[in-house]
């Protein structure tokens, strides 16, 4: 073999030279299938472990200090309800086109039957009350006074011609009269209405509500 080719084996002696032993080529060969950490790294992560703690309480100490203001003063539950519109009045236009005459004839019937009390009452407390007056004796006197002559010797009395039995009497006459012509009355109107209405559309009537 050239001396290009001869490979020399490093004596004990030489400083150079690389002694490896079992030991070293056991953790060399270990070595090889684990990673070793990155120093910086394992820095980076120290300073960010270091400093979590500190965001988390500030972060509390913000929302602490936050809290209170978030809460929204206490409103009156009168301030959540919404204003009421003004109330409109609704209206209605109706058209009165028929009448009943039956029932108008019984209507008028009644009305008229009170009017005939009406005035017999009231006709038979205001002649009550002209007797108890002595107003029947003053105008007796007074007409004795202008007939009397020396000779006759009758005396004129009011209540031989009108007194309180012919007065209630008649009274009671007129209010029935009066009955009966209102409801006649009456129930006729309300057929010259309906015939009315038919040509001119009847009484409108405006109704709102309260």
């Amino acid at each position: 073999m050239s001396d290009e080719t001869k490979v020399t084996h490093p004596g004990p002696d030489d400083p150079e030279a690389t002694h490896w032993t079992a030991g070293d080529a056991l953790r060399t060969f270990q070595g090889k299938g684990e990673q070793r950490p990155d120093p910086r790294q394992e820095s980076d992560r120290k300073r960010t472990t270091a400093s979590t703690p500190v965001r988390r309480a500030n972060s509390r100490t913000t929302q602490g200090e936050k809290a209170p203001n978030r809460r929204e003063p206490h409103r009156s539950p009168q301030a959540h309800r919404p204003t009421r519109a003004a109330r409109r009045t609704r209206k209605a236009r109706l058209r009165l086109t028929r009448v009943d005459p039956w029932s108008v004839m019984k209507t008028s019937l009644l009305f008229g039957v009170a009017g005939a009390v009406i005035l017999f009452i009231a006709t038979w407390i205001i002649w009550g009350i002209i007797g108890a007056s002595g107003a029947f004796d003053s105008m007796n006197k007074v007409v004795n006074d202008l007939i009397s002559s020396p000779s006759s010797t009758s005396k004129f009395q009011l209540s031989d011609y009108v007194n309180t039995g012919r007065v209630l009497g008649l009274t009671a006459l007129i209010g029935a009269i009066n009955a009966v012509l209102f409801t006649a009355i009456s129930t006729l109107f309300s057929f010259l209405y309906n015939l009315a209405a038919q040509v001119m559309g009847g009484l409108e009537v405006t109704l709102a509500e309260d």
